[in-house]
């Protein structure tokens, strides 16, 4: 009997990531548009700087294309005059993002929270739709926040019975930094996309409860342990290279998720602690990159306990 369960946790684990990835044509990240990459020069031109200048206060924050292709919002924030803000934004245009519920900014910061801005066209020039968002010093992160998530305000302050916005109506995108913190401050962009969610969204992978597999009298439950994180990395590891580490990460946790609820024989405690640990980092981390190398680490090091 014991075999026979460690057999059908197998079945439904290689079936789920073979159904996925043949369902998918290995993609499931968000379906995107990307609005700026910064590969043209040229692009610097549509942004513009504002700082709290026209407050009296004494910041200063400027933007510019780097050779590495990126965006750069870098400059110095003081407290002085009354101040405390910077920020940069694109010139007001038409972005078509009818049908679009998020934005994701691939970007690299110096440890401090910055905020995302949006502006529409129905809307003071001094307010703005606003998320946070905090960065790692020196590591590049993809940050995606949804429509629904931002706030409007004016001024630095939050104004109630404000509606959500309409993506249709988006015509700007920016960032700023107003975090009370006084002295210099980089942040760097790779890419802006709007995104739209897709059937897989957030590595959340809905299957039918059927094995598709005869079970074997033969497997141990150890052995199915290790065929679950063996097939995971053979189909994750291609996907990671190819430039899809969410896809690798969805993967992932279908594995770990299958290994938590089925291989009870198999798993010692610690071996069940290193696995919830790292579903709870991984669903804490928003780069998708992290989360697959938090998931990838656990099962190595469970697959060598199992070995």
């Amino acid at each position: 009997m014991k075999h026979t369960h460690s057999k059908s946790m197998t079945a439904l684990a290689i079936a789920i990531l073979f159904s996925y990835s043949l369902a998918t044509g290995f993609s499931v990240e968000p379906v995107g548009n990307t609005l700026m990459d910064f590969s043209d020069p040229l692009v610097g031109t549509q942004w513009l700087s504002v700082n709290d200048g026209v407050m009296g206060g004494v910041s200063e924050g400027r933007v510019r294309i780097t050779k590495d292709k990126t965006l750069e919002f870098f400059g110095t924030l003081s407290l002085e005059n009354r101040g405390g803000f910077t920020s940069i934004r694109t010139r007001p245009a038409d972005l078509q993002l009818d049908g679009y519920d998020s934005v994701a900014v691939r970007a690299k910061g110096d440890g401090r929270t910055y905020n995302l801005n949006l502006r529409t066209s129905s809307r003071s020039a001094a307010g703005s739709y606003r998320a946070a968002f905090k960065t790692k010093k020196n590591t590049w992160q993809v940050v995606r926040i949804a429509f629904k998530d931002f706030t409007y305000t004016a001024y630095g302050r939050r104004l109630a019975g404000i509606g959500a916005i309409q993506a249709n109506k988006i015509q700007s995108v920016g960032f700023t930094l107003a975090d009370k913190k006084a002295g210099p401050f980089r942040l760097e962009v790779d890419w802006i996309r709007a995104e739209k969610a897709g059937s897989a969204s957030n590595g959340v992978i809905h299957v039918i409860d059927t094995v598709l597999m005869p079970p074997s009298r033969t497997q141990t439950a150890q052995q199915a342990a290790l065929d679950v994180i063996q097939l995971a990395i053979q189909r994750g590891v291609p996907l990671f290279n190819a430039g899809q580490p969410g896809a690798c990460a969805a993967i992932y946790e279908v594995a770990v998720e299958s290994l938590l609820k089925s291989s009870v024989d198999a798993l010692t405690d610690k071996d069940r602690s290193t696995l919830s640990k790292a579903l709870r980092d991984m669903r804490q981390d928003q780069d998708p990159g992290e989360q697959a190398w938090t998931l990838r680490r656990a099962l190595d090091n469970v697959y060598r306990s199992l070995s």
